[in-house]
């Protein structure tokens, strides 16, 4: 049998996908499946709990999902777990009543709440729960039947999509990690923009550029420049053409101030948004700014991997992109200007550049393609 209502079915379909962004999770979801099957309690749970862990679970219906009698108390106990991948299945298939009443979870769950009838589906991955759903009716009620059995098994798939989706949601949450640890250590100031220019979010660090009271600033949510022709390239860098936003090519520019010896260097790349997203407001690139008074650091070793360079050359641009001069650096490093000169002429032998401005824009182009 086929469970046959499509448009309550897309209804809890797109409830499902909705789950993670609410507030209890997944509670529109959880109400419709529960008022849909005639259940009393609804439980989606994302981690099987064990002898010290309650798990990861969200419930609606009869018990609170705050609720300590609630299911997550008790399921260590649940002699109803390890179902067949992908299979609605009652309570009942799998145990007889007496077993049942002389189990912990009937006892100490079941039976105070005058809970009867279950019904359930586990979905696998790599051998072990990865979601699990639970229905449960009371002693006054009928068994679940075929239709609600049928409902779960059409569900099955976009339960294997949401732990698909779930799986790339962790990833990038580690990625972004990375990421903001890589930019605190650079000391770089980021700015979100969408797909106007206008600014969404920026860090710290771009507040303080930002607010120096130099060329850059912010002015209508977007940002400008005081200078005319400054602020003409800026703002063709900040919203580039179709095809260099499909090609997801990283732009650099640099804009020079009054107030430093040094200019600013902004490196641009394009935002990957999700291909579900129709909203034009929604990120689409990420702006990095450097000041070379913001002193770059722990870049050493990217560099040296991404563009080939030794120790000394990668500290070397790390330095330059700090804005110190061949003095500057050859005191630092305690070498000769001469043998500063000759590590620079590798470099750009090595990355193909000419000059400090574009060596210093492709490094920090290496750095902003890890985010």
């Amino acid at each position: 049998m086929q469970y046959s209502d499509l448009k309550a079915f897309n209804e809890i379909v797109s409830a499902l996908y909705r789950g993670p962004f609410e507030s209890p999770r997944w509670d529109s979801f959880l109400t419709l499946l529960r008022e849909t099957c005639g259940a009393d309690l609804a439980g989606i749970g994302l981690s099987r709990p064990g002898p010290s862990y309650d798990g990861v679970g969200f419930w609606n219906g009869a018990v609170a999902a705050d609720d300590p009698r609630s299911y997550g108390a008790y399921a260590k106990g649940d002699s109803f777990m390890n179902l067949p991948d992908g299979k609605a299945v009652t309570l009942h298939e799998i145990t007889t009543q007496q077993q049942l009443e002389q189990s912990h979870f009937y006892q100490e769950w079941m039976l105070p709440h005058d809970i009867k009838h279950v019904l359930g589906m586990d979905i696998y991955r790599d051998k072990q729960v990865a979601i699990y759903v639970r229905l449960t009716r009371n002693t006054r009620s009928p068994d679940f039947e075929l239709l609600e059995k049928s409902l779960l098994d059409a569900l099955y798939p976009h339960f294997n999509n949401l732990l698909l989706w779930l799986d790339r949601q962790e990833e990038l949450t580690s990625e972004r990690n990375i990421y903001q640890s890589v930019v605190s250590s650079l000391a770089l100031g980021t700015v979100v923009t969408d797909n106007t220019g206008a600014i969404i979010r920026l860090n710290p660090v771009a507040e303080y550029i930002l607010n120096a009271g130099d060329d850059l600033h912010i002015h209508n949510k977007r940002l400008a420049c005081h200078t005319v022709s400054i602020n003409q390239s800026l703002q063709q860098f900040l919203v580039p053409s179709r095809s260099e936003k499909k090609a997801g090519l990283i732009d650099a520019l640099s804009i020079p101030r009054a107030k430093a010896a040094t200019p600013l260097y902004l490196t641009m790349k394009p935002h990957v948004s999700s291909e579900f997203s129709g909203d034009s407001t929604a990120a689409q690139n990420i702006v990095f700014i450097n000041a070379a008074e913001m002193h770059v650091t722990g870049s050493q070793s990217a560099l040296q991997e991404m563009l080939g360079l030794t120790k000394a050359e990668a500290r070397l641009t790390i330095e330059l992109a700090n804005g110190l001069t061949v003095d500057e650096i050859s005191e630092k490093l305690h070498t000769s200007n001469n043998t500063t000169r000759t590590h620079i002429s590798r470099i750009y032998q090595k990355t193909d550049v000419n000059k400090q401005v574009a060596l210093v824009n492709l490094a920090l182009r290496c750095i902003a393609s890890l985010s």
